[in-house]
């Protein structure tokens, strides 16, 4: 399934609201792989080129996702 990404950065399709994220891999060559089920119980692997950075807020294996967004590198901050 080809991923729809919103002009603000936030992946509509597939949709992971409130689906879980059940774990985050880093790939080489500055990838990422986001391992994720839907709430229909579906499984996808998200992968992510070009990544600068990464933040992660209280990660826990099986969190419920609230939004997948992708943000430039200078909006990676701590402070959100």
């Amino acid at each position: 399934m080809e991923a729809t990404i919103d002009k603000n950065g936030v992946l509509v399709r597939p949709s992971f609201h409130d689906g879980y994220l059940l774990g985050i891999e880093l790939m080489p060559g500055k990838s990422l792989r986001l391992l994720c089920r839907t709430v229909d119980n579906l499984d996808h692997h998200v992968t992510v080129g070009g990544l600068n950075c990464l933040r992660t807020i209280d990660f826990t294996e099986g969190n419920i996702i609230s939004a997948v967004i992708q943000k430039p590198v200078k909006d990676c901050s701590s402070e959100e």
